[in-house]
């Protein structure tokens, strides 16, 4: 006992083995907090991930907190869903079993950089005839861009930098250019706020 206690003291004399082992306890309580609540079918479906949790994440995007020290404001990831509620949702009944569903997302850009790439992902339920989709963007000096018109099956991904019919209504050539055509004022080339 004498021989842990005079460890513990030799221990103390210094910071830096202080500070290594509250990390190395922060990171077993951290283990043992994951292990505890995130169900094994959950914690394996996040890490083989697939598209819906790899690309919500994008590789080279910085972290949000990275705009704190900078001058330049860049945008930061997020996700919205149908079923959050930050959409509003409009349906309109039609003849023969079918519907036209309005949803209207607003977002108001305030950033001095473009975002890398926005993707829409789509899951819809059907039993006979595919749903047809028709994606606008309206951008805050009240121009509309028609982004998509296709049917859909049962789900989906459209990633905006990557549909080439897009970039020729956009007139670009490259699909780096799209975030900046959809962000841009189209007068003066820099983002375009609201």
């Amino acid at each position: 006992m004498t021989a842990l206690r005079n460890s513990f003291r030799e221990i103390r004399r210094y910071p830096s083995a202080i500070v290594g082992s509250m990390v190395i306890v922060l990171m077993v309580v951290t283990a043992v907090y994951a292990m505890a609540t995130i169900p094994y079918q959950e914690a394996i479906r996040r890490w083989r991930g697939g598209e819906e949790i790899w690309y919500q994440n994008p590789k080279f995007a910085p972290p949000a907190w990275f705009n704190l020290f900078s001058r330049h404001k860049l945008p930061v990831s997020f996700s919205v869903r149908t079923t959050d509620g930050s959409m509003s949702k409009t349906v309109t009944p039609g003849n023969q079993d079918t519907a036209t569903i309005d949803i209207t997302y607003s977002y108001d850009f305030s950033f001095d950089g473009y975002p890398q790439e926005m993707i829409l992902y789509i899951n819809s339920k059907f039993d006979q005839k595919q749903p047809f989709i028709s994606v606008s963007w309206i951008m805050p000096d009240g121009t509309k861009v028609r982004v998509a018109d296709t049917a859909i099956d049962h789900k989906a991904t459209f990633r905006f930098s990557q549909d080439a019919k897009l970039q020729k209504r956009l007139k670009v050539d490259v699909s780096d250019l799209v975030m900046k055509a959809l962000f841009s004022d189209p007068k003066t080339g820099t983002p375009l706020k609201g």
